[in-house]
């Protein structure tokens, strides 16, 4: 997921809301509940808002389309239409959809952001390293791991696969890591701190962490 998921969320819900053509509308609302079904945790949101017994008889219909569209399931005669939309619940729907999105801190953004050209922002400000540097494809590999955070061994079998000389041993391999570590915390001062907490942490015997807290 990129950028704030509240945000894509109300462009999707913009998107159709006061379209007036029902093909268009039909589509953009698909895309809509698509999306909720694809992201957490609104997924887990709107399956507690269906399920819920103060609301139960105001999403019902919602819910019997909302599970033909996205999960298809056995189809429903209720539907949606701009003439019909207002009296359908699906405004509700959102309004309570955002409250709780925003409750369970889903509006928070992560402080390091990959733009979809491969360039770094830290806090919404450009990250000013070149895209051929150590540094860079060590951050760029950090990034895009599952856990970020990865050993030297493999941080180093990565940087020779991207055209840097093979080191003589172990030693070599982990110092040449560090120091581009190191470079970067002292080039990058303003984008390698959040707080008490360090973006690059090396781990002594291990490798390096990318810490990329929300805020």
């Amino acid at each position: 997921m990129s950028g704030n998921p509240i945000n894509e969320l109300e462009e999707k819900f913009n998107a159709f809301i006061n379209e007036k053509d029902d093909h268009r509308f039909f589509l953009r609302l698909s895309k809509y509940f698509q999306f909720i079904e694809d992201t957490f945790p609104l997924d887990n949101i709107v399956k507690k808002l269906f399920s819920s017994p103060s609301e139960l008889s105001m999403f019902k219909n919602i819910e019997g389309l909302y599970n033909s569209i996205v999960l298809h399931k056995s189809p429903t005669r209720f539907s949606i239409s701009p003439s019909s939309v207002d009296g359908s619940g699906i405004r509700t729907l959102h309004k309570r959809l955002i409250e709780e999105a925003r409750k369970s801190g889903l509006a928070r953004v992560s402080v390091i952001e990959r733009s979809v050209d491969g360039s770094y922002t830290f806090n919404g400000a450009t990250i000013p390293f070149g895209r051929k540097t150590i540094k860079y494809h060590i951050f760029d590999y950090l990034y895009n791991s599952p856990s970020h955070r990865v050993s030297y061994a493999e941080i180093d079998k990565y940087l020779v696969r991207n055209g840097f000389g093979v080191m003589k041993n172990n030693e070599k391999r982990s110092e040449r890591i560090r120091r581009a570590v190191t470079g970067y915390r002292d080039k990058q001062k303003k984008h390698s701190q959040v707080g008490n907490i360090s973006i690059l942490e090396i781990e002594h015997n291990f490798g390096v962490k990318l810490n990329n807290p929300l805020v």
